[in-house]
Order: structure tokens, then C-alpha cells, then sequence
């Protein structure tokens, strides 16, 4: 059985509308509807963090143009590698694993990958600290035991 439309969330609007008149509500109108409730987002706690995603390509490259953008990190810099609680950690290194290619690229070691779980296609969270002069790379699985109770609870405590 089909389910019934959804009613519209916006008026449609009329000439008056349009030329700037005032709208009075429809006989019997007002009290059918209630205001739209909007959630209440929480206070971004750090504005010292810089998001960004990219995807893994299948020679382990990704992009990162945003977040190389605010560490201001160069070509040819050596990058060193580390997995800590599921997370990949980059930061420059003189003695580092990789160079940073031109644009932002960042070829991840197969150890890392491997370390991770991570296959060409997966799409990885970026989270880069400016501050600290450290890139973290959020995989997939990491992202999915981060968020499963938080998930849960929007949906009504993993009701199915």
C-alpha cells in the first residue's frame, strides 16, 4: 500500500506573495499546522579542525585539498605514517615514509593499509589540525565504531 504524500513544507506562493503583500491564513488553517521543529545542533566544540573527504584510489592515493590547504604543507614534503586507536596519523617528517605529491596527494604505505582494513574505493574522513601540523585520517571501520552508538540513539535505540 502506497504511503500518503508528504504535504508541502513551504506555502506556494502567490502573485501577492511575490509583489511583497501579506499572506493571511487559510479559514481553518491555522491551527492544523504547527511550526516545522528544527533539531538542536550542538556547539562545534574545536574550530581549530579542518574536515574534508576523500576516496582511496587503487594505487592507495588520496587527495586532500582542503586539509593540505590549511597545513600548508608543501610538495615534496616527507610524510610519516602512524596507526594509533584505528586512526592514521600524518605529520611531516624529514624521515618520513612518503613524499606529499603535487595538489595534496598522499600515497599511504600498504603496511598502513593493510593496518586499517582499507581497500581502493573506500572513502576516508579527513581531519586536519592546523595547529598541531598533524593530518588524521579517519577509515571507514574506525568511523563506523566512532558513530554506532550515536546512530542508535537518532534512530530510537537501534530499532530496525
Amino acid at each position: 500500500m502506497p504511503l500518503p504524500p508528504l504535504p508541502p513544507l513551504l506555502p506556494r506562493l502567490t502573485k501577492q506573495d511575490r509583489e511583497g503583500g501579506s499572506r493571511k491564513p487559510r479559514r481553518g488553517r491555522e491551527s492544523s499546522r504547527s511550526p516545522l521543529s528544527l533539531p538542536q545542533l550542538p556547539e562545534l566544540s574545536r574550530r581549530d579542525v579542518v574536515f574534508g573527504m576523500s576516496s582511496l584510489d587503487c594505487g592507495g592515493r588520496i587527495t586532500a585539498w582542503t586539509a593540505m590547504g590549511s597545513l600548508r604543507w608543501s610538495p615534496g614534503d616527507r610524510i610519516r605514517f602512524s596507526v594509533r586507536d584505528g586512526l592514521i596519523v600524518a605529520t611531516v617528517d624529514s624521515l618520513g615514509h612518503r613524499e606529499l605529491g603535487q595538489h595534496g596527494v598522499l600515497l599511504l604505505p600498504v603496511e598502513v593499509r593493510r593496518a586499517c582494513l582499507l581497500e581502493a574505493g573506500d572513502r576516508i574522513l579527513l581531519a586536519a589540525l592546523p595547529t598541531q601540523q598533524r593530518l588524521i585520517l579517519h577509515p571507514p571501520a574506525t568511523l563506523a565504531t566512532l558513530t554506532a552508538a550515536l546512530h542508535d540513539t537518532a534512530t530510537g535505540g537501534g530499532a530496525r
